[in-house]
């Protein structure tokens, strides 16, 4: 009976170490899908583009998951997608050695994963994996959507617009993991842990100045577009509120609005994108969007 308790101890505290109530691979899953089809059309095209391991979406969201979630050991899912994107032949694959996170706890690897798109980790231990997990959301998108990269990229370089998509696709799931958190004490953890939804420092990197930069990118042959310059307004003025919120670190009476802006800016984003995208030729190839 001892062993028992001091299991069940052990796994209280290890999911005790994970802030507030960020989404889970459904959850995660179901935001990324809405952001790219729109609400309205998540659930028929989510059935149609999930229907076995090498369906698009499938591939798409295997692969954020290894890229940005999977810790230590596999899991089942972890497994269950690693072989799925080596099945599909996704260039450059990493070993299972070269992406888990070994020497961290349950809830602690955002450290070393949601820093930032770009983010430089120092080249030690867990920190170094970085660059071969985010090649693995990089091939992936770049073989699912036939991106070709230019003559004077790199033997493997990317496309601009390869690259945005991915890291579009990574801060969908960042601003995901900062839902729902409850107190002051989770948003600043949170904050140290990954990179800050909102700072009120010039030249210094949040989820908003990644976001202005990826999407102009990715919509470069669109910024004329109704659409764009409404979605670049709506979240230039969240930002604005955001970076206002940011100054010298969040308290309880910050709780809830900051709440209010992380899902503004993910209502935004299904609001616009889906439509945005709708006009892609490399989006469009792959989902039959109406």
């Amino acid at each position: 009976m001892k062993k028992l308790a001091s299991a069940l101890l052990a796994l209280l505290i290890a999911f005790s170490a994970v802030p507030g109530m960020a989404g889970d691979g459904p959850e995660h899953d179901k935001l990324l899908e809405e952001v790219l089809f729109g609400t309205e059309d998540q659930e028929k095209l989510s059935k149609k583009y999930k229907k076995q391991d090498d369906s698009p979406l499938t591939l798409i969201e295997y692969a954020c998951y290894l890229t940005i979630d999977q810790a230590g050991s596999f899991d089942s899912n972890g497994k269950k997608a690693f072989e799925a994107l080596k099945k599909f032949h996704v260039a450059r694959m990493p070993t299972d050695e070269q992406i888990l996170l070994i020497h961290i706890n349950k809830g602690k690897h955002r450290k070393y994963t949601h820093k930032g798109w770009n983010y430089s980790y120092p080249q030690n231990d867990d920190a170094k994996r970085w660059e071969y997990r985010k090649r693995i959301l990089l091939e992936t998108t770049k073989k699912v959507f036939g991106f070709q990269k230019y003559l004077s990229s790199a033997i493997f370089g990317y496309t601009a617009q390869c690259d945005s998509f991915a890291a579009l696709l990574y801060y969908v799931h960042i601003i995901d993991d900062y839902k729902n958190l409850d107190t002051a004490d989770k948003i600043n953890e949170m904050n140290k842990d990954m990179i800050c939804f909102a700072r009120n420092r010039a030249g210094k990197d949040d989820v908003f100045s990644e976001l202005e930069r990826f999407l102009s990118t990715l919509f470069e042959n669109q910024q004329e577009n109704k659409s764009y310059l409404k979605m670049m307004k709506e979240i230039e003025e969240i930002c604005k509120v955001s970076r206002n919120m940011a100054r010298g670190g969040y308290g309880d009476s910050d709780v809830e609005e900051f709440g209010d802006n992380v899902d503004s800016l993910l209502e935004t984003l299904k609001k616009y994108v889906p439509e945005l995208l709708k006009n892609e030729p490399f989006f469009t190839k792959v989902f039959e969007v109406e």
